[in-house]
């Protein structure tokens, strides 16, 4: 039986049994004082009058043992007695009908006492929401369910739920933080006493307080994971804005996307066989302002790879990008290109009669040991070029000229904002990694933080940033036996960032890998502005909390939300005749609260609704009122913030911290060696006479080629490209 049904059937079932005992009660001692209080009525309380009080139930008794006696005061006993039974079965029904709830139009009513303890907000820790109504105790949410909340500006979300939340949330959290005031309220306390490493992600940081981070350390490199890793990258950075783009739009998005991870990867690859640093944003904005006919000669043929690896069984391209029958390479074209270069008949029919990528690499072992430099000849030198930036290049050269210039006109706008020096310092390295978030050991606060002018500025870095942290953390993490953290994303004024599908679509699934989210809007028009209005994050939010609204759209929507309840309406009607009149009472439905009544919602007030639970109309807090989140903040003193440095987690510094766990990497040659060959080429540059923005792999291949090589169809094609570009000067 439902718990309102069994409620009235109680409340009707004790009213039924008050009043029969009440009836007993009063015919018994009518009873008895006919019959002048008989000693054979058996046992009575005496009072001082005389009178005597029997018990409730004798009248039955007696009835049963005196109706041969006193017939008549029996048979009206009974009378009485039946008359009482239908009494209280009158009032039962009286009082049904007035017990029933009104719900013919609607049955919205506010959550009572017990419905916000059912709603699972009366827990000790957690995401502070507000008060309870009842228990004026902190409503927290702990669950893995993620939580909207809708407050204009001004409207007291900082003070009554982001500074608290961050002041007892005790696991991982990210914090979109412009004008730094939850670092500065909260970073001490989560630091000292929470045990947390607390870390101010600020790209336009000038004081050094500020930690590092690189995009693309976050590569999973020489993994299966590296092309998707640069992909996310490359997409974020060619839709910096996050807008809806469709026709000619999206094409040139797809395809400056598809430069940019071409050129990624190149360099990502390159500066590892040179015995380099990892690559920064800027190094890459640097190599997009070469010439593009430069950049695509370059990376059609510069070595990804060095001939030890390729020769070897754990050829990392073979591992990651060859199929099932199907290599990393087009066997078929590269043999084509290899007999067109070769004169001696039987020679041509040995690499016809090549068939897979290990006779590929038997025959080139053999032609290696009698050739050291065969793989600076074309088209040898294509079997150690990472097969996506083979690709990509190829993909670029194919088009016309002036669509050309266009994509990379597009590449280089998007690296405009790590041109600026002080963004370029704040990526250049990494002093923490995404995965440090959910990481076993310790938790992790991250805070991304800028200035409220900045932030137009910086929104392309931050949006790239949150979508690693979703997109990165719903995949299986293997930290063997340990539990991971869990992580909060509270994201305050999310829909300034522009639309990030990861957060609409992993709202559905990231609660299942230790992610909760805490979505902060002004109102439903922000939201939909940025997400449209068929967007699912809403529905997804299992809690959500609204504050008083400025906005036509938001009151009407939490009006609908509250729903109606069904009131009784007493009317009046006029007879035809004088003096006459009808009275009737009617039910009708009436919104529990309309918009105008949201819209006057006092300030002191909130709407909490839970799912599968009557809304709440809670209490705000303000921290600063409240002694236990002032104690916190004073505890660690808020002024030492002001100059607090951040922490680091997982730094990387080099390609030995980028790389899997004990994988070794052979290169062509050692750093000291590529130093001296680079001012080898420094030095017949100057006697050549020079040439303008060199790059250093394309002069190397020219210098490799011999006169052979040049005399092949790929290397003609090639090297003529390369001089032209370059302005060689012979």
């Amino acid at each position: 039986m439902e718990e309102p049904k069994k409620r009235r059937f109680l409340i009707l079932l004790g009213t039924v049994g008050v009043v029969m005992l009440l009836v007993a009660w009063l015919t018994t001692q009518w009873f008895a004082r006919r019959l002048d209080y008989d000693p054979l009525l058996g046992w009575a309380f005496p009072l001082n009058d005389g009178t005597k009080l029997y018990f409730p139930w004798d009248i039955f008794i007696w009835r049963w043992k005196f109706a041969a006696v006193v017939p008549h005061l029996s048979a009206l006993a009974g009378k009485y007695l039946l008359l009482g039974l239908m009494g209280s079965v009158a009032l039962s029904f009286f009082l049904e009908s007035k017990l029933r709830p009104l719900d013919s139009h609607g049955s919205a009513d506010w959550a009572g006492r017990s419905d916000v303890k059912k709603s699972g907000l009366c827990v000790k820790e957690g995401v502070i929401l507000g008060r309870n109504p009842y228990t004026k105790k902190y409503l927290f949410h702990d669950g893995p369910e993620h939580i909207l909340l809708l407050a204009p500006t001004r409207s007291g979300k900082g003070v009554g739920v982001i500074i608290p939340t961050c002041l007892v949330w005790k696991h991982s959290m990210l914090v979109t933080d412009v004008k730094a005031e939850n670092w500065n309220f909260s970073a001490p306390y989560r630091r000292h006493v929470l045990k947390n490493r607390v870390i101010k992600f600020e790209p336009g940081c000038i004081d050094g307080t500020g930690a590092r981070w690189n995009p693309l350390l976050e590569i999973r490199y020489r993994t299966v994971r590296e092309f998707g890793d640069v992909q996310i990258i490359a997409d974020m950075l060619a839709n910096p804005d996050g807008k809806d783009i469709s026709g000619d739009g999206a094409h040139w998005v797809i395809t400056a996307s598809s430069l940019m991870r071409t050129v990624i990867m190149h360099i990502l690859y390159k500066k590892h066989q040179e015995g380099k640093l990892p690559p920064t944003m800027m190094e890459v904005a640097t190599f997009l302002s070469l010439p593009h006919k430069a950049i695509i000669a370059e990376m059609k043929v510069y070595p990804h790879i060095a001939p030890a690896e390729f020769l070897s069984d754990t050829n990392v391209l073979d591992e990651i990008y060859s199929l099932p029958g199907t290599p990393y390479i087009d066997i078929g074209n590269w043999k084509r290109e290899v007999a067109d270069s070769l004169e001696d008949p039987a020679a041509k029919r040995a690499v016809e009669a090549l068939k897979t990528l290990p006779d590929v690499r038997a025959y080139m072992q053999e032609r290696y040991h009698e050739n050291p430099e065969i793989f600076t000849q074309m088209p040898y030198a294509e079997l150690l070029v990472h097969p996506k930036v083979l690709e990509g290049a190829r993909e670029m050269g194919n088009r016309e000229e002036k669509e050309e210039s266009s994509v990379l006109s597009s590449a280089v706008k998007a690296f405009l904002l790590y041109r600026n020096p002080v963004i370029a310092k704040n990526t250049g390295a990494s002093d923490f990694r995404i995965n440090d978030l959910l990481r076993p050991d310790y938790p992790v606060s991250i805070f991304l933080v800028t200035a409220p002018g900045d932030l137009d500025t910086i929104k392309p870095l931050f949006r790239l940033f949150m979508n690693f942290v979703i997109k990165r953390n719903v995949e299986k993490m293997d930290f063997g036996s340990k539990q991971k953290q869990r992580c909060l994303l509270l994201f305050d004024e999310f829909p300034q960032f522009g639309r990030m599908d990861s957060v609409e679509l992993g709202l559905a699934v990231m609660a299942g890998y230790g992610l909760k989210a805490l979505l902060i809007a002004q109102d439903i028009h922000q939201l939909n502005k940025a997400y449209t209005k068929d967007n699912s994050i809403i529905a997804n939010c299992h809690v959500r909390v609204f504050y008083t609204p400025n906005e036509d759209g938001t009151a009407e929507m939490l009006s609908k939300s509250l729903g109606k309840k069904t009131i009784r309406v007493d009317s009046k009607n006029s007879g035809q005749g004088l003096g006459t009149a009808s009275y009737t009472t009617s039910e009708t439905g009436r919104e529990l609260m309309t918009p105008d009544e949201v819209k006057r919602l006092p300030k002191e007030q909130e709407l909490v609704f839970v799912a599968q639970t009557r809304p709440i109309r809670a209490e705000k807090l303000f921290y600063f009122k409240e002694k236990f989140f002032m104690n916190k903040i004073e505890s660690c003193g808020q002024a030492q913030a002001l100059n607090l440095h951040s922490d680091t987690a997982s730094a990387v510094r080099s390609y030995e911290d980028l790389l899997p766990p004990g994988l070794q990497v052979p290169t062509a040659d050692s750093a000291l060696a590529r130093q001296e060959e680079l001012a080898d080429l420094e030095g017949k540059q100057h006697e050549l006479g020079g040439w303008l923005d060199v790059s250093y792999e394309a002069v190397k291949m020219l210098d490799r080629l011999d006169d052979a090589a040049v005399e092949t169809t790929a290397a003609a094609a090639i090297v003529p490209a390369v001089r032209d570009e370059y302005r060689f000067i012979e």
